[in-house]
């Protein structure tokens, strides 16, 4: 099945990675479920120079000398999430070749240990990708009622809030 690493991407040939993953999983997971205009409108180069923007904290997965697949997350939510100061993981993705080897999961316990502790956590999942939603529900994520809806080439797109909430403080005693 072979090892793999999961640390922060420190290097332009590890962003380069995460524009390719981000690139083809797209491909891989969103084929059918949003509109062919909008993935036909994707181009690897544009997902590889957008990975190079270090807005959100990047995880990479290193599995067989490549990067595999790459989270990016928030300490602090955007403005539309429904869950007031939470934390949000803003993209979580596999190449399809590695996927069931624990490195989905690997990334999430990552993203939960950099996120500060005491927080609900906020993520976005497109709606018919029921092989996320079985994921992240795996993962302690349940949905909120709320959702995104976005227009794009060819159609529109619906993502749906999950969260997972923090744990209620124990109580101690007097």
């Amino acid at each position: 099945m072979g090892e793999f690493t999961v640390k922060f991407a420190s290097t332009d040939a590890e962003l380069a990675g995460k524009g390719f993953v981000h690139y083809q999983a797209w491909n891989e997971a969103y084929t059918g479920l949003i509109p062919q205009a909008y993935l036909d409108s994707r181009s690897l180069a544009d997902c590889r120079q957008k990975a190079l923007d270090r807005t959100f904290p990047t995880l990479v997965a290193v599995a067989d000398g490549k990067v595999a697949g790459f989270a990016n997350y928030l300490p602090s939510c955007r403005d539309f999430v429904s869950v007031p100061d939470s934390a949000e993981i803003v993209a979580l993705y596999v190449l399809e070749e590695f996927q069931r080897r624990g490195i989905g999961s690997a990334l999430m316990e990552r993203c939960m240990a950099e996120l500060p502790e005491g927080k609900s956590v906020v993520l976005f999942v497109l709606e018919g990708n029921e092989k996320a939603i079985r994921f992240y529900r795996k993962h302690g994520f349940v949905f909120t009622g709320s959702s995104l809806t976005e227009q794009v080439p060819g159609g529109e797109i619906r993502e749906l809030e999950m969260v997972k909430r923090a744990a209620a403080p124990l109580c101690s005693s007097q």
